[in-house]
């Protein structure tokens, strides 16, 4: 089709520019529209774009804005972490710095305490600190026992601790924040409740006892030991 045109117009005073039209067709000079138009070619039209391909070049972007962005929120969150990470060991500090100086007016005030105070131990307790939740009022130990080498064991006794005195659990209450126990006669003695009678009478009002009598107890005994504080038989 070029060629035929071409030989149309060689010899009229348009064929320069229709040798330009020819020569560079993609450029959309208003000479070379001209002498398109009047050889009858379609001029040329504006440059096209791929849809997928401007589709795929704002996806890329997108995504690229979103990295960036991401990246930016996560800087901004790891330094407000490190503040707030820093706040909390500043208060941490300044409350220990509180309670070290409220222990040591304490202490000036009742005197330094006894090691056992200090770290809390108490014997044949394997603790050493107080228990996370306080104790109500007069929270009560159901099951202990006192041994006390001065009273005989039963000869059938497989048990045999050694001496637990009432100041031992006393220590003990103390930690725990107990007020009240109970007593409770063990195989070591047999029926000799001595031992245990002896300290039902050390602790006081506080305590009640579980004792271990022989089935022709006598009434009187079972009275005196009632009113001694003894609540259970066995």
């Amino acid at each position: 089709m070029f060629a035929s045109v071409r030989a149309r117009w060689v010899r009229g005073r348009n064929a320069a520019l229709f040798e330009r039209a020819l020569c560079d067709g993609r450029l959309c000079r208003p000479c070379v529209t001209t002498a398109r138009l009047r050889a009858g070619v379609t001029p040329c039209q504006p440059p096209t774009f791929d849809a997928k391909l401007l589709t795929l070049v704002a996806i890329h972007g997108f995504l690229v804005l979103s990295q960036v962005l991401r990246t930016i929120g996560s800087a901004r969150i790891r330094q407000e972490d490190a503040v707030e990470r820093e706040l909390w060991h500043r208060r941490d500090v300044l409350k220990t710095m509180s309670l070290a100086a409220a222990g040591a007016l304490t202490g000036c005030a009742s005197g330094w305490p006894s090691r056992t105070q200090r770290t809390g131990s108490v014997k044949f307790s394997a603790g050493t600190g107080r228990p996370k939740l306080k104790a109500p009022v007069n929270a009560t130990d159901c099951h202990h026992h006192i041994y006390n080498s001065q009273y005989p064991v039963d000869p059938t006794a497989t048990l045999r601790p050694p001496d637990a005195s009432v100041e031992d659990y006393r220590a003990l209450q103390r930690r725990l924040g107990t007020s009240r126990n109970v007593l409770v006669q063990p195989s070591t003695y047999g029926t000799d409740n001595r031992a245990h009678l002896e300290a039902l009478a050390a602790f006081g009002p506080s305590a009640r006892m579980v004792a271990v009598v022989n089935d022709g107890g006598a009434t009187d005994e079972l009275k005196r030991m009632h009113a001694a504080g003894v609540r259970m038989v066995g």
